[in-house]
């Protein structure tokens, strides 16, 4: 298979998992929503922090390393098995002797023993990420989707059951631990590939030069995705945060779910053309403009019509998450495209500056986000919000950099379909209001839909016809498939 199905294939297939995966979780949200509470929802939130900053530490930028690494050799997977494995039981004792400072912290006497059960993920994921990385150093995105796929159905079933049996947020628990534990199980039953007793320093430091940046960088974009967690679960209650990471799990599934599809494939194939500028950039270019083609008007609709949705998916406990989520919509557009852009610099191999940016970039996010607490929980968000414009810009400008990628170009690319979108949602929202204002929100959001879906496509043809080529072109490549 050559590298261009190999690409359409894994495209497809992240794609599949990606959605599947998705629906799954959101079937189980709107089941669990419904049966928890926002305090439950905000206990797992506000811990996600320090799981999220292990597990980065325990992959410790190996995982890049071993992709972006042309030839990596058995020495090399087996090295970093051992250390990943070492480093995360080390990782995992740490935290179940801080589990009573961290409850205490908080003030949630119970997040002591969530976190000290919750913490065995480390472990668990520790097993299995060498499997994972080695299955995506060879583009098999096929396995690894299936195996992904199989542990989050169990895990949803699973979750759901123990919530109707009044477990409360052990059900949510629960499902972290059967979706690391389920997946890593698969990645060692249906790849081939087994440790060998071998830990080689050479390999060791060769792999570090390139993944200790990733790491750092890693952990410092972890830490500021998460500080707005430590913030408002000292200043606030755990509703709060739960309102949040519920608006932001919505958030997450409009800009994350393409993002996420494009950039498990887009790094391993922009590392095969390190070598050839002109081709990396051309195809990180036809990207951008694919994505934010789908996100942008993506992003205007739900905000048009996120109350009627979330009191309908979530009932009306939720309603206050709107606003937040509406915020959220408005910062999605620019997170959805950041990782493309480091994605492409990261492939050329320049961590050290990547680390070098992580660092200011996230200074400056946490000043953003500091400043934002003084101003309520929606100045929190609206911090997260300018936040992800400034990541983009900051992407998108090392691009320009390092690939000539000129960033005037791209913003222009991207002004002509963000204007596109908001000319569209615009109209909707006039004529709906204007002529259907009576009618209940559920109707009222239909009609919307349908207003908004006609005019972005009718001003799209107008005014980015080029792009319905693009899209075409795409679909084209997998139905080939």
């Amino acid at each position: 298979m050559s590298l261009g199905q190999q690409t359409v294939s894994g495209v497809a297939w992240t794609t599949v998992q990606r959605f599947v995966t998705l629906f799954l979780a959101f079937v189980a949200n709107l089941v669990l929503a419904r049966l928890l509470s926002p305090d439950d929802f905000g206990c797992i939130a506000l811990l996600m922090v320090f799981i999220s900053l292990s597990q980065i530490f325990v992959d410790g930028g190996f995982g890049a390393a071993l992709i972006q690494k042309k030839e990596p050799t058995q020495a090399d997977y087996s090295t970093i098995f051992y250390w990943n494995l070492l480093l995360a039981l080390g990782l995992y004792f740490l935290l179940f002797f801080c589990a009573p400072v961290i409850a205490r912290y908080y003030e949630i006497p119970i997040l002591k023993d969530i976190l000290r059960v919750q913490g065995l993920i480390i472990i668990l994921d520790s097993f299995g990420l060498v499997h994972k990385n080695n299955l995506r150093k060879t583009l098999q995105f096929k396995k690894i989707s299936l195996i992904v796929l199989g542990a989050n159905f169990i895990a949803v079933v699973v979750a759901i059951t123990m919530a109707y049996n009044g477990f409360g947020v052990w059900c949510l628990v629960a499902q972290q631990l059967l979706i690391s534990g389920m997946t890593t199980a698969l990645f060692w039953i249906f790849n081939r590939w087994k440790p060998s007793l071998v830990f080689s320093k050479q390999s060791f430091k060769e792999l570090f030069g390139f993944g200790g940046f990733i790491l750092l960088s890693n952990m410092i974009v972890t830490f500021t995705n998460e500080v707005q967690s430590l913030i408002m679960g000292k200043l606030y209650t755990a509703r709060d945060v739960g309102l949040y990471s519920q608006a932001r799990k919505f958030e997450s599934i409009m800009s994350g779910t393409p993002s996420t599809v494009v950039n498990q494939v887009t790094f391993p194939v922009f590392s095969k053309f390190q070598n050839d500028i002109p081709q990396l950039t051309n195809i990180l270019r036809r990207i951008t403009k694919v994505m934010a083609f789908v996100v942008f008007p993506a992003m205007i609709l739900v905000i048009l019509i996120a109350k009627p949705a979330i009191v309908l998916m979530l009932t009306d406990k939720w309603v206050d998450c709107v606003p937040f989520f509406q915020i959220l919509c408005i910062g999605g557009m620019a997170e959805a495209l950041g990782d493309i852009n480091y994605n492409a610099v990261a492939a050329i191999g320049k961590s050290r500056v990547l680390f070098r940016w992580t660092c200011i970039k996230s200074v400056l996010g946490i000043l953003l986000i500091v400043g934002g607490s003084f101003f309520g929980v929606r100045g929190i968000i609206w911090a997260v919000t300018i936040r992800f414009y400034l990541v983009f810009l900051i992407h998108a400008s090392l691009a320009a950099h390092y690939l000539n990628f000129n960033i005037f170009t791209q913003l222009k690319d991207l002004f002509e379909i963000a204007l596109v979108s908001a000319a569209a949602g615009a109209l909707a929202y006039i004529v709906s209001t204007k002529l259907f204002m009576s009618l209940n929100m559920y109707y009222l959001a239909g009609i919307q839909i349908v207003i908004y879906a006609v005019a972005y496509f009718l001003l799209a043809y107008v005014f980015s016809k080029p792009m319905f080529g693009e899209v075409k072109y795409i679909i084209g490549m997998f139905k080939k498939r």
